[in-house]
Order: C-alpha cells, then sequence, then structure tokens
C-alpha cells in the first residue's frame, strides 16, 4: 500500500459498518497514505434522498474517528453498475461524481510520477538538514580536552543550536527534527567528532538538486 498512488476503500448504503478487520487494514493504510485514500460510496440510488444525506454524513463521521484529521477524506457517490438508476434524484451529482472518478483514476500515472518526483526531493531537503546539523556538531566540539563538557551543553541547548543552524544555512523549519527525540539518537554517540564536517560543495549539490534538477 505504501507504493501505491491511490488507496480506494468501498462502501455499500446498506453496510457502512466498520469492523475491526476493516479498521486494521485502514490504519495499516493510512501509516503513511493519508493523503492517498479516497472512498466510494456505492449503490447511493437505492436509498432516498433525506436517507442518502444521513448515509453520507454517517459515512463521513466514521472516517472522521479513525482518520482524526481536520482534512476531510474525498467521498465518490454513486451507483457503480451498468443497470438504471434505482432512485435518481442525485443522477446529475453521481454522473459528475463518475467522472471525477475516472479522470483521476486515469491520472494515475502522471500523478505517481509526481508524488515520486516530490518525495525524492523531500528527502533529499532531509538529509541537507541532517548534514548541516550534524557538521554544525562537530565543529562545537573541541579535538582533544573538554570534549564532555561540550557533548553536555550542546545536548542541553540542542534547541537553539538547532534553531541557529536553521538560520544559518537557511533550512526549512518544517524539515528540522523533533530536537527531544534528536537529542535521545545523539545520547548514542560519546564523540560528536565522528560526524562528518561540514562540505560546502555537497551542500550547494544538494540546493542544485532541489532548485533545478
Amino acid at each position: 500500500f505504501t507504493y501505491a498512488s491511490t488507496d480506494y476503500t468501498r462502501y455499500r448504503t446498506d453496510k457502512l459498518d466498520i469492523s475491526d478487520e476493516f479498521q486494521n487494514v485502514i490504519d495499516t493504510i493510512r501509516l503513511y497514505n493519508d493523503d492517498k485514500i479516497r472512498c466510494v460510496l456505492n449503490k447511493a440510488d437505492c436509498v432516498t434522498r433525506e436517507q442518502l444525506v444521513r448515509v453520507y454524513g454517517s459515512l463521513m463521521w466514521s472516517m472522521g474517528k479513525i482518520f482524526d484529521t481536520p482534512e476531510v477524506v474525498r467521498v465518490y457517490t454513486g451507483s457503480y453498475w451498468n443497470g438504471a438508476l434505482t432512485n435518481d434524484d442525485f443522477q446529475h451529482m453521481f454522473e459528475k461524481d463518475e467522472k471525477l472518478l475516472v479522470r483521476e483514476l486515469l491520472d494515475l500515472p502522471r500523478c505517481s510520477a509526481e508524488r515520486k518526483i516530490n518525495l525524492v526531493v523531500h528527502r533529499i531537503r532531509l538529509v541537507k538538514v541532517h548534514v548541516c546539523i550534524l557538521g554544525t556538531l562537530r565543529g562545537m566540539t573541541p579535538y582533544w580536552f573538554g570534549k564532555e563538557k561540550s557533548r553536555e551543553h550542546i545536548l542541553d541547548n540542542l534547541d537553539s543550536i538547532m534553531n541557529d543552524a536553521r538560520i544559518k544555512f537557511d533550512l526549512s523549519k518544517g524539515d528540522m527534527p523533533d530536537p527531544e527525540k534528536f537529542a535521545q539518537r545523539l545520547e548514542k554517540f560519546p564523540d560528536f567528532r565522528v560526524f562528518p564536517s561540514i562540505d560546502r560543495g555537497l551542500i550547494s549539490r544538494f540546493d542544485m538538486l532541489i532548485e533545478k534538477d
């Protein structure tokens, strides 16, 4: 599921119950793919106008409990078979949603390529952030004497040190790691001199990949 372009979950107006097994599947999918998930509400012509409003609201309420995000999951409503509609009150909406769904399916190859490019760019930005932070920590660590004292100072003031590095190297605030979690990882290293020094040429190549390639 992680590498899928889009994940579709299918529901029927008469079967909206989400079992524990189905919720486990959704939880597994959404671990890295919240923005990829769509809902398809099938057999929407089998209920009246008032019933459909209640069914749609119930589905959105159920999805809201699972996803726990302010963003609304995209729902395609219709009757996805070749027969005539049982209730045509919302025929125009069904036809519109069907066209939108087909268009999204046709656009999946292009969207998949764009998503992969964006993912690569994001990873390059994260690598650049870590190169700059670790290089900064190395530069603050003496060669011989005072390493332990310097290490304690870095860990105690990691938040401000990371913020200074962000400003110095013009890093995005959204790409910065959580200081507390980063400090926990740093605890495993007794000597910060083991980190690579800052390579301006490498940083320039990162910038070129992000901005041009």
